[in-house]
Parts: structure tokens; sequence; C-alpha cells
């Protein structure tokens, strides 16, 4: 099993020069870091909605934590609140 991120490994992330890259985290299904070309690191969700592949960005770390990622995600619609999530 892959380890959590943790926030020295976030911080250690270093971008693409020509590509963002998502780094899913193994203890939330569906969530994942998104780190830009910039530099810029941010959370994201995916899910289906509608049959739909779709994606929704949380918020930049270090203001928004993987942790309260798990907690924000229920208050969104049940699409997006399911066991696959958290």
């Amino acid at each position: 099993m892959a380890k959590a991120l943790t926030p020295k490994g976030i911080d250690a992330l270093k971008p693409h020069t020509d590509k963002q890259i998502e780094v899913p985290d193994p203890g939330l299904s569906g969530l994942y870091l998104v780190v830009q070309p910039s530099g810029a690191k941010s959370w994201a969700v995916r899910y289906r909605f509608a049959g739909k592949p779709a994606k929704l960005t949380l918020g930049r770390w270090p203001v928004m934590a993987a942790a309260f990622c798990c907690s924000f995600l229920p208050r969104y619609p049940p699409a997006l609140a399911g066991p696959s999530i958290c």
C-alpha cells in the first residue's frame, strides 16, 4: 500500500516543466494533489456526475490540508459525497 501524502512529502514534490502532474492521495479515493508547471499545488477531486467524469478543484496547498478536504467533501451534492471519496 502506498504511503499517505505528508506535508514534508508534498513540499518536496517538484513540478515538470511542460505539464501538470496529479499525485493521488492513497488514503482518499478520488483526491489528487495537482502540481502545475509554475510550482503551484492544489487539491482536486475526480468524480462521476450523470455518468460523465468530472473534476473539482478544492483549494491550494498549504491553505487547504488533506484532512480538511475529507471533511469538506460531504457538504457537496451526493455525487461527490459517496463512499468512493471519503
